[in-house]
């Protein structure tokens, strides 16, 4: 499941629950598809997330490059320690994990 939530200050909140794989990966690259059509900025918020897979991983990272090529505002938060020592384990750029907030810093 993703949850969506659409926030006052006109950015929209994309939230995976449970184990971020292959078939939460696919709705999540079909909502940020949506959500870019509205032309709005994007939380992707993963204090929801279980678990993170290699299919989950290049949703999540293909979703931030995807946001930003269209000229959107994209910022990642509540990034679990596990989730962020994996993406680290795998080398993502600075860039992308510069954009994260950890845990219990949302607004």
């Amino acid at each position: 499941m993703i949850e969506i939530q659409t926030r006052r200050n006109g950015t929209v909140r994309v939230g995976p629950v449970g184990d971020l794989d292959w078939t939460r990966a696919t709705a999540l690259r079909l909502v940020v598809h949506d959500v870019l059509e509205m032309q709005m900025g994007v939380e992707l918020d993963l204090r929801d997330v279980i678990s993170i897979d290699a299919v989950g991983i290049s949703a999540l990272l293909g979703s931030v490059r995807r946001i930003r090529s269209a000229g959107g505002e994209v910022r990642i938060t509540n990034m679990k320690p596990q989730i962020r020592s994996r993406l680290q384990l795998l080398g993502m750029e600075p860039e992308f994990l510069a954009a994260t907030r950890d845990c219990g810093n949302a607004a």
